[in-house]
């Protein structure tokens, strides 16, 4: 464990010469040229057809199809977010969310929750892009969509990348002057084709009408349910459920609250209606007061709390769309986990100060394990979802300490001491508090205090586990999953953003976690309830830092799975250094590890008899045979399911295809195979492809191509590049849509499915041939039929899955030059 100290020093070390870097940093900006566009927007000559609500029949849908995509969360340019009017009306910000370099915290910039009106809003640093910017000029918005349509880019190719960090937030005339003349090929849509003409008109009109909301009437019927008085009652029924006044319906519904509030509540009532669980100073039917705090368990400053839902009316995108169901089931599970049970006495109402709160070992100890650890597992898929996206836009702080495709299996409750074993539980709780205890105080949240806190946890659930478990352990104490919960969970990263599958897809991983229920809580408390995303550098550092502690704990405790002699062998094959360094390193990682009586995953031996050393694959080859139900076992994935022996050729024969299975069948042949042609997908963009199949019969066939990153190790905080081992990398391929984040589509007539794959896996590195895939079938950013693509997935996806489906978003959309010599111009944005 020393050793691993010494690692996390230097990692802190090194991400302080960063910051000190960074602040030095001069960003250059292109050389003024003279050009000329269009004051205004176009305003129709004849009358518009204008039928419903100016704003949210015809503005938004315009904003939804358009600028949404680009402008709908924390990663917005400039905070500019364009889901709802009241995101538009609000405007931008030279204020950053996402600051790498933050030595204190800064007040949260949440919408609909931090401020209230336009000039709440103005007051905390809001500058208007609706507003004419002069008596002479329009508004900012007006200028950078009509530049968009005034100015020929010609054949220039440029590197648009809306979450740069050199965004050029122009908050007056002369700022946004100074920034058209520098970049005249930066009009927005940003990167992507202009308006049309109609579009134009239609956004003129609503200026020059003074660019109104919805009306009062309007707005009042979005805040209701949408099916009237029906869904009235069923949020009657629920606010009461959530607001009894007995102390342990109180607890109960401060647990999950907490554990809630970042999802979209859904009511199988309610068709069509999202809502958020919030915390209000006012009751039912009384409206919403809402108590808004940074983060869920602070305390809410009233003696008194009411549960309540608020409707979402903005634009629902997928990359924050996290979805939880309610219904009569719901909460009737709920009185019988929570109500209906016996709890440990005395208790009383859980403090709000950091030292308890932050805790929820602690904070909730009243509750028995064993119901909060279901409460979890009920929802299994929901709360590792809320990990993966939520409460950031974009997960790259937590992400690159993950891999780019792995499984999570979790430790059935009746096995997990923590649950079982009383004294167990109670030694362990100040040894499970994290860095969000200290906020973002650099003393209070310091890094190695929690580590060592940890270490301790773990070397004292090793010795527990070794009494408790003197036979061993087998697929028996893996949990088995229920009928809402799912036993095993597949996570792919595509690099900053990552995507949850049902049961075990895309092969066989490099690695597996085994979740027990302190892990469990401890990872949703550090990087959901208790990540304040407008944190300091320290707090976004610790919690990245103590991330690398959990991931190693669940992969440890999948070891205990494994022939002991074994474990050491597999946990260097996660963390390989380059092959220079790695015989030298783990040699010594060896002798120390043995110097210390430190093992991998503890002493605990396994009752598994395995044929091979392809352990992962054995495990859960024997798990879904002896452990599974039929249900899981229908979850399986049938085109990527090769064994972990892959091979690098291609030499299957690719046909052309008429019918779906053959399609089916062309994608499995490309699957877990790694080569040349994968390699020559561009590093740092093409995580994450959309295909359309345009079938004979005039229906389409929907894949998503994701490219599974193979690294030697994620051990590293800022020098990912140096542990890639791009020659190991794969594709897996998924019918209908995977992630949030499409980084390039492909439109391919089912009658080129042979040419389309000939000429895939014929890509050679070095010369044009990926280019001219991506000619052939692939839609660059500023091709003329883009927009039309673009809303055939959205509107596919909706239509494939109405409940589960957001917009798509294209901040990280590829701009692929036409061939590898033709250079790249750096872009800096604004609004």
């Amino acid at each position: 464990m020393r050793t691993e100290i010494k690692k996390k020093i230097l990692l802190i070390l090194a991400f302080s010469l960063v910051v000190v870097a960074w602040f030095g940093c001069d960003f250059k900006t292109f050389s003024p040229t003279k050009i000329k566009f269009k004051n205004n927007l176009a305003v129709p000559v004849k009358a518009l057809d204008l039928k419903g609500d100016l704003y949210q029949d015809h503005i938004q849908t315009l904003f939804d199809n358009r600028c949404v995509a680009c402008h709908s969360c924390y990663n917005s340019p400039c905070q500019v977010k364009l889901s709802s009017y009241e995101g538009a009306q609000r405007g931008g910000s030279k204020i950053k969310v996402y600051d790498g370099t933050r030595l204190k915290e800064i007040k949260p910039t949440r919408l609909f929750q931090d401020a209230h009106s336009e000039k709440e809003w103005r007051k905390k640093g809001f500058y208007s892009v609706l507003d004419n910017l002069t008596s002479t000029t329009s508004s900012a918005m007006e200028q950078v969509v009509s530049l968009k349509s005034s100015v020929d880019i010609g054949k220039e190719y440029y590197e648009y990348y809306p979450e740069a960090e050199d965004l050029n937030c122009s908050e007056n005339q002369i700022e946004l002057s100074a920034y058209l003349e520098s970049n005249p090929h930066l009009g927005m849509p940003f990167g992507f084709p202009a308006l049309t003409t109609s579009e134009e008109e239609l956004l003129g009109h609503w200026f020059k009408n003074g660019s109104p909301g919805p009306t009062v009437q309007r707005l009042k019927s979005m805040n209701l349910p949408s099916n009237g008085d029906k869904g009235i009652l069923v949020l009657s029924k629920w606010n009461e459920f959530l607001n009894q006044s007995s102390l342990k319906a109180q607890i109960m519904s401060r647990y999950i609250f907490e554990h809630l509030f970042i999802g979209h509540m859904q009511f199988k009532e309610i068709p069509g209606d999202s809502y958020y669980l919030v915390r209000s100073k006012t009751q039912f039917p009384k409206p919403i007061d809402e108590i808004s705090t940074p983060l869920p368990y602070d305390d809410p400053g009233t003696s008194k709390v009411f549960y309540r839902f608020r409707k979402v009316i903005s634009t629902l995108v997928h990359k924050t769309h996290i979805i939880y169901e309610l219904s009569d089931k719901k909460m009737a599970r709920f009185a019988k986990l929570f109500l209906s049970t016996k709890w440990k006495r005395p208790f009383l109402f859980p403090s709000y100060d950091s030292e308890i709160a932050a805790n929820p070992f602690r904070a909730f100890e009243m509750i028995p394990a064993k119901v909060r650890y279901q409460f979890l597992l009920d929802n299994s898929h929901f709360f590792i979802t809320t990990f993966i996206r939520g409460p950031v836009c974009k997960g790259q702080l937590a992400l690159n300490s993950i891999r780019d495709h792995f499984s999570v299996v979790f430790l059935d409750p009746s096995k997990d001491l923590f649950v079982t074993d009383r004294k167990f539980e109670k030694k362990s709780i100040d040894y499970l508090a994290t860095p969000i205890q200290g906020g973002s105080s650099f003393i209070k949240s310091f890094y190695f205090k929690y580590h060592l806190l940890e270490q301790k946890y773990v070397k004292l659930r090793e010795r527990v586990y070794e009494k408790s478990y003197k036979d061993g352990t087998d697929h028996s104490s893996i949990w088995k999953g229920n009928k809402t919960g799912e036993p095993i969970l597949t996570i792919y990263r595509h690099l900053d953003s990552a995507t949850v599958l049902a049961g075990q897809k895309g092969g066989i991983p490099k690695t597996l976690w085994v979740i027990d229920y302190p892990l469990f809580e401890r990872i949703y408390y550090t990087l959901v309830a208790g990540f304040n995303v407008f944190g300091s550098i320290s707090h976004q550092l610790f919690v990245r830092t103590y991330m690398d502690d959990m991931r190693i704990e669940g992969e440890n405790n999948f070891l205990t799975y494994i022939p002991l002699d074994k474990r050491f062998d597999l946990h260097s094959m996660w963390h390989k250094k380059d092959e220079l360094f790695s015989e030298f390193y783990f040699f010594w990682e060896r002798k120390l590890s043995a110097a210390l009586g430190t093992s991998y995953g503890g002493n605990v031996v396994t009752k598994i008899k395995y044929k091979s050393n392809q352990y992962v694959e054995e495990f859960l080859d024997q798990l879904y045979s002896k452990n599974f139900s039929p249900l899981v076992l229908a979850e399986q994935d049938p085109i990527n399911n090769h064994s972990l022996q892959r091979t690098n050729l291609i030499d299957a024969e690719f046909f052309d295809c008429s019918k779906e299975s053959c399609v089916d069948a062309s994608f499995s042949k490309i699957s877990n195979r790694y080569g040349e042609f994968i390699q020559t997908f561009p590093e740092e963009r093409l995580d994450l492809m959309f295909i359309r199949i345009r079938m004979k019969d005039g229906k389409h066939l929907t894949y998503s191509l994701v490219k599974n990153k193979a690294r030697l190790n994620v051990d590293t905080l800022f020098n990912e590049d140096g542990t890639r081992n791009p020659n190991q990398d794969t594709f897996n391929v998924f019918k209908g849509f995977v992630g949030s984040y499409p980084n390039l589509y492909f439109d391919i007539a089912v009658g080129d499915i042979k040419d389309f794959f000939n000429t895939l896996i014929n890509i050679k590195l070095g010369d044009n041939s990926f280019y001219e895939l991506v000619d052939k079938y692939g839609v660059r950013r500023l091709d003329k039929n883009f927009w039309e693509i673009s809303d055939w997935f959205n509107d596919e996806y909706y239509r494939l899955e109405p409940s589960k489906a957001g917009l798509f978003d294209l901040n990280r959309y590829a701009n692929i030059p036409k061939d590898k010599d033709q250079k790249v111009k750096k872009s800096l944005i604004s609004l």
